[in-house]
């Protein structure tokens, strides 16, 4: 393969490019590859892969469909598993308020808390652990003064 491109659509016919990567190339082992929409449309969100080998032949993968500013109330943390001592935290229909964000580890040890005033629109929020954390799994716990609460599992592979 030579690269990968991750195209969007709005009605899931006409895709614009919206990231290229190019292949690591030949390998034994699998490859992992990972893009984020940082600005996604509100509503439905079409994305598809266009994968390109050296011969200039294209390949499509199914195409998957995103509905972004409705539903319920959550979070989507990436990139997960952790790379480094840095991650987001994607806000998702989250009511204005008061929220605390704490890092567990696999003994319920508390190592890292954050206190933000959240206005209400979709957000993304980056946390900087300041000193990188060990492999293993740990529980990111968000909640708010209005009484909203979520737990999401965060591996660390290395």
């Amino acid at each position: 393969m030579a690269s990968y491109e991750v195209e969007r659509s709005a009605d899931g016919i006409d895709f614009v490019k919206m990231n290229t990567t190019t292949a690591i190339g030949n390998s034994s082992s699998p490859v992992n590859y990972n893009w984020f929409d940082a600005n996604p449309k509100m509503g439905n969100n079409f994305y598809r892969v266009k994968a390109m080998d050296n011969t200039g032949n294209k390949k499509y993968s199914q195409i998957v469909k995103v509905n972004f500013g409705k539903g319920e109330p959550g979070i989507v943390v990436y990139p997960n598993p952790l790379q480094g001592k840095t991650f987001a935290i994607n806000l998702n229909n989250l009511a204005r308020g008061s929220y605390v964000a704490n890092l567990y580890n696999s003994l319920g040890q508390l190592l890292y808390t954050e206190t933000w005033l959240h206005d209400g629109s979709q957000a993304t929020r980056i946390i900087d652990l300041k000193t990188d954390i060990e492999k293993g799994l740990y529980q990111l716990q968000l909640s708010s003064d209005n009484g909203f609460k979520t737990t999401q599992k965060i591996i660390k592979n290395r």
